[in-house]
């Protein structure tokens, strides 16, 4: 009853649906870099650093995704989820702030990069981060510094040319 057409047809259909349900991993060459940190008694905890991947896989519109994710004791305290264009290679930069001390059930904090849809790609657990009790008393890896917004120095630009103005306008004649 059934002839080769037929066959290849139903062969084809096997591939494609078996196909659809292997997971396709989204990204390749992960890694992290530039990794710094501290925890501080008066503080909180600052972890920052790098992460980068090559876009291998076409999760929709032509990007890939991948998820950065920081854990502490089986909480997680920070999301990232970034899209780069299939066929390039790309550095995300992340800055986590958290109130309070590193958990004590596990060791460290746990960084994680999870490919989307897919899963776990590569992962960092514990990193260990310096203790201090103050942040006066850190000497190295000491977590961001404090910088302006650039939205902050746009306001303070308008705000100081705007009393320039108002300075030098000439005066209104009765």
């Amino acid at each position: 009853m059934f002839n080769l057409r037929h066959k290849l047809i139903v062969a084809a259909l096997v591939a494609a649906f078996s196909l659809m349900s292997v997971p396709a991993w989204a990204a390749s060459t992960f890694s992290f870099s530039g990794l710094s940190g501290a925890e501080y008694d008066t503080a909180g905890v600052f972890v920052i650093g790098d992460y980068t991947y090559t876009a291998t896989t076409n999760d929709g519109g032509g990007f890939d995704q991948v998820q950065f994710q920081l854990w502490d004791d089986s909480v997680m305290k920070f999301q990232q989820t970034s899209s780069l264009a299939v066929g390039l290679t790309g550095t995300f930069h992340f800055e986590v702030y958290y109130p309070g001390l590193v958990g004590t059930s596990a060791q460290g904090v746990g960084l994680y990069l999870n490919d989307l849809p897919g899963g776990l790609a590569i992962y960092i657990d514990p990193y260990d981060v310096p203790h201090y009790s103050d942040p006066s008393q850190c000497q190295r890896d000491c977590g961001p510094v404090s910088t302006p917004e650039p939205s902050s120095l746009l306001m303070l630009g308008a705000g100081l040319c705007g009393l320039g103005f108002i300075k030098f306008r000439k005066p209104v004649k009765n």
